[in-house]
């Protein structure tokens, strides 16, 4: 008896471990093909090329145009708040808080990087910041004219997840950002 539970033992102990770790599972995203129209309406003193997957939704607002490019397969919106400009001292009050609500970010930012916009032919000129780490909005931009117009805008995602998952469609908002950004014109 003794020894068949040795024999037991001896035929379960010397089994090959069968447990195999499941793979770590990635978010799928099909990134829709990136084609572009215009916004251009006589109501707001802009018009710009913007996806064709994504929305511009009005907001109201007295002080300012406040509009969002909602994009519905991302559940993200990048915020745009447009301000006529009266004066130098009132444009560089808006630049100096668009650049602190970039940097309002940085105790949880990995890095801030910073693009120059320059489109001389259309009189845009500005920063685009890039954001990377557990932050809540992972692009912002500033533009302006110099003269009478800004435009501020930052990309916001209705769901909490992890920077590395959301690369794939922040890379994609990048583009499409840079893209209204080249077209966007003053009236």
């Amino acid at each position: 008896m003794r020894y068949s539970y040795l024999l037991l033992f001896f035929l379960f102990a010397c089994k090959e471990n069968i447990y195999n770790p499941m793979p770590y599972g990635y978010l799928r995203l099909d990134l829709p093909e990136a084609t572009y129209q215009m916004y251009d309406t006589v109501q707001k003193p802009y018009r710009f090329a913007f996806s064709s997957s994504a929305k511009i939704i009005d907001k109201p607002s007295k002080k300012a145009v406040l509009q969002d490019i909602y994009y519905p397969n991302f559940q993200a919106s990048v915020y745009l708040t447009y301000h006529k400009v009266e004066n130098e001292a009132e444009l560089e009050k808006l630049t100096e808080h668009a650049y602190k609500l970039v940097y309002d970010h940085a105790s949880q930012a990995k890095s801030i990087v910073q693009e120059p916009i320059d489109v001389p032919a259309h009189k845009v000129y500005g920063i685009l910041y890039l954001l990377k780490g557990s932050v809540a909005s992972y692009m912002q931009f500033y533009v302006t004219d110099s003269n009478k117009n800004f435009m501020r805008g930052a990309l916001y995602f209705n769901a909490h997840t992890q920077w590395d998952s959301l690369q794939p469609v922040v890379k994609f908002l990048e583009k499409d950002t840079k893209k209204m950004l080249e077209t966007l014109e003053w009236r």
